[in-house]
């Protein structure tokens, strides 16, 4: 170590307790608020006995503090001391959320952020990870919080998150359509068909698929803004394009326990349905509770 910082560097230390007397004098440590209690031989039951906590820890390392929460978020001790509020909506897995938030913040002091800024990234990446299951990894488009949402998964992504689910004995279910211009009739029809399962996958037809079928008037909404308007409903775990005329090369991916479909159609007549029955899965036809209607409203607003 001492060799280490003869190199002029900053360094970014996520230690063990045991090890402490090694990492002094370093740029930042980064440890959880149980190592942090432990470093500083104190207990802490309140925002305030943190940052007596941090503030001590300051004194004794002579380095930076960032002390992760958990849920809390994460608390900087450096020229200044700043809270951090966690932004993470569903824990699903906590695995390497520490790694992230870690390599997160090595990273953006690399490429010059500051200290301050470097800290929320850290967070941002840490509440995106513990949203997915295992050691994931997180996009730029997740961090900027754009269309890269983390819900939206690649056919290969999705297959694994559901292999893990299904390991953890999750019981998964699937549904999927075109989603444009959503209304009151899809937001119960998802809610349904999440309440059959605890894990809903929907598979989004793309602007090609819809196009093949309907012509060039369809879709309303790019399946960009129609993923994204999917993605924040609750009820929604994971979104997956498909390109093909039906969803069934995604069934072959990751055979769900239930498939769900609208009370209009007739399990005989979808071309899902004998895959689906092979392997010993479940076909719901929901109940379409709303006179609701995507071509409804088109033909409303034409009215008009």
């Amino acid at each position: 170590m001492e060799e280490i910082k003869k190199l002029d560097k900053k360094i970014v230390a996520d230690f063990k307790p045991v090890n402490k007397e090694l990492f002094k004098d370093v740029f930042i440590i980064t440890p959880n608020l149980k190592e942090a209690q432990e470093l500083g031989s104190l207990k802490v039951s309140d925002e305030e006995e943190i940052n007596v906590l941090g503030n001590k820890l300051r004194e004794e390392f002579r380095s930076n503090i960032l002390i992760t929460r958990g849920p809390d978020g994460v608390s900087l001790f450096g020229k200044s001391v700043v809270h951090i509020p966690s932004r993470a909506r569903e824990v699903y897995d906590v695995s390497g959320a520490g790694d992230t938030v870690v390599s997160a913040l090595a990273l953006s002091i690399g490429a010059g952020v500051s200290l301050e800024g470097a800290c929320i990234i850290a967070n941002t990446a840490g509440s995106l990870v513990v949203e997915k299951l295992g050691t994931a990894t997180i996009t730029r488009g997740e961090l900027l919080g754009g269309t890269g949402h983390s819900k939206i998964k690649t056919r290969e992504q999705i297959t694994e998150i559901v292999r893990d689910f299904k390991n953890k004995g999750n019981k998964v279910v699937f549904t999927s359509g075109y989603f444009d211009i959503l209304h009151i009739g899809h937001a119960r029809y998802l809610h349904e068909s999440k309440a059959k399962g605890n894990v809903l996958v929907v598979g989004l037809n793309t602007d090609e698929s819809i196009r093949r079928k309907h012509g060039p008037s369809r879709p309303i909404v790019n399946e960009k803004e129609r993923a994204e308007m999917l993605a924040s409903l609750k009820a929604v775990d994971y979104i997956v394009f498909f390109d093909e005329d039906t969803p069934l090369d995604i069934l072959r991916c990751i055979q769900p326990e239930v498939y769900t479909k609208g009370s209009n159609w007739k399990k005989e007549d979808l071309p899902e349905t004998s895959f689906i029955e092979s392997y010993g899965g479940e076909i719901e036809l929901i109940d379409l509770n709303s006179d609701r209607s995507t071509a409804d409203i088109i033909n409303k607003i034409k009215r008009m």
